[in-house]
């Protein structure tokens, strides 16, 4: 019969340093890629705003869909074309 025997203890994996600089490019990319997307967020409800279009109307030139728009657009504090044309209206006087 054998005898149990240890094996040798293998030294701890350490990470490349082409993985360590990988992975270091790709979180950065990762953060100007929230900053880009943030932008564009931006830029997105400042057109909605300044040319006063709906989600409807933006959503065809824009990857998203329209409910995704709409979400963009509250996140930023612009509430649909809806509410904003309601806001606008002069109040009426009671009789």
């Amino acid at each position: 019969m054998t005898a149990n025997r240890k094996k040798p203890k293998a030294e701890p994996y350490t990470p490349s340093r082409k993985l360590q600089s990988a992975r270091e490019a790709w979180e950065a990319a990762v953060v100007r890629e929230k900053q880009l997307r943030d932008a564009y967020h931006k830029a997105i409800v400042e057109e909605m705003e300044t040319y006063d279009l709906s989600q409807y109307k933006m959503a065809p030139h824009t990857p998203y869909t329209e409910p995704h728009i709409r979400n963009i657009a509250l996140e930023h504090g612009l509430p649909p074309k809806s509410e904003r044309k309601k806001s606008k209206q002069p109040p009426q006087e009671e009789s």
